[in-house]
């Protein structure tokens, strides 16, 4: 590629970019928009018990879950090693924690390392 092929991709990419950014903040303020009339749903239906409403072409139903909170993490470690429950969390790295041992030359066994590649495009 030649400089101005490259000149001509870096503003292409520009451009996407800054219409990528603009769609974002749209979506942005139409959720919010969708959330207060999601939020006025639940209302409703907490306000008569729970209960969904047919109202012939529109239906709203609802329904409530109980999800996990970690609230005590040093019992919840102490549950998991005490009975080889891994399934209850999940299997990723902290990768912040990661890179500050290896900031130390600590290698971590089991651990490898991947390529994340970045250009950043300034408009001068």
């Amino acid at each position: 590629m030649d400089l101005a092929d490259l000149k001509a991709t870096a503003r292409k990419y520009e451009s996407a970019k800054a219409e990528r950014l603009s769609a974002d903040r749209a979506a942005r303020d139409l959720k919010t928009l969708e959330d207060g009339f999601y939020f006025s749903l639940v209302q409703h239906c907490n306000q008569n018990g729970g209960a969904g409403v047919d109202m012939g072409d529109v239906l709203v139903e609802y329904t409530a879950t109980q999800e996990p909170v970690g609230e005590d993490w040093a019992a919840i470690h102490q549950y998991i090693v005490a009975n080889d429950a891994m399934d209850l969390v999940h299997k990723r790295l902290t990768a912040t924690a990661v890179k500050l041992r290896w900031d130390d030359d600590i290698e971590i066994p089991g651990i490898g390392r991947k390529l994340n590649e970045k250009v950043k495009v300034t408009f001068k």
